[in-house]
């Protein structure tokens, strides 16, 4: 299950015009929307859920559950949250946070609904190997920063945490060398190794941006 916490505002990028949502389509209720939710995130494991929703304070029961009279929010935007798990290539298990938000529909239960269909569609995907989970990556919780990790900055870090500093140029011009950096220092910042996520994180991304520019450009061998 997941815990539900309030929202106070909505994020300015997914602010909608007054009167642009629409009617929603599914005419099911929250009643039957949340063990459809429950499901699929029990289909994906993930764990640590939360449900952020513009509901008043005496709409929630002390279990953190919104009571079943709650009243209508003062806006419709719901956001899940929670963490996914993920395989390196390494066979080791890592989580990684997700962020869903919805305010399509009028009605804050539409929106959750939609939500819990975009995780089934979403699942079935991955169930089918179409594109090799990377359909979860616009959903990654990670707040964009200006100046977003360069293919220099990857290359440096994964370097630096690879045991072979200063041979950047080599990383981006070598594939195999890339990958041998990357193999240690993922044995050195991988979580349950007692390394930090964040740190293994940028691993992950500063390892994918530049097997991205071998795909792109070949390799120098």
């Amino acid at each position: 299950m997941w815990r539900t916490e309030p929202l106070t505002k909505w994020p300015e990028q997914l602010q909608r015009e007054k009167g642009s949502r629409s009617v929603g389509p599914f005419r099911v209720g929250i009643t039957k929307t949340e063990p459809f939710l429950e499901r699929e995130l029990y289909m994906i494991s993930a764990r640590n859920v939360i449900l952020r929703t513009f509901h008043g304070e005496k709409d929630y029961r002390r279990d953190g559950g919104l009571r079943v009279d709650a009243r209508a929010p003062i806006h419709p935007g719901v956001i899940l949250e929670f963490e996914k798990p993920q395989l390196t290539e390494q066979g080791d298990i890592y989580y990684v946070k997700m962020r869903l938000p919805c305010d399509t529909y009028r009605d804050w239960a539409d929106n959750l609904r939609a939500i819990a269909m975009v995780l089934e569609g979403l699942r079935m995907i991955d169930r089918h190997e179409v594109s090799q989970g990377a359909q979860y990556q616009g959903y990654l919780a990670l707040p964009p920063k200006p100046g977003e990790l360069t293919i220099e900055e990857a290359a440096a870090f994964l370097a630096e945490q690879g045991e072979v500093a200063g041979a950047e140029s080599t990383l981006l011009r070598f594939r195999s060398f890339a990958e041998t950096a990357y193999k240690v220092a993922a044995k050195r910042l991988h979580p349950d190794k007692g390394g930090d996520a964040e740190q293994f994180a940028k691993l992950e991304k500063s390892i994918s941006m530049i097997r991205d520019q071998f795909s792109a450009n070949g390799d120098a061998q």
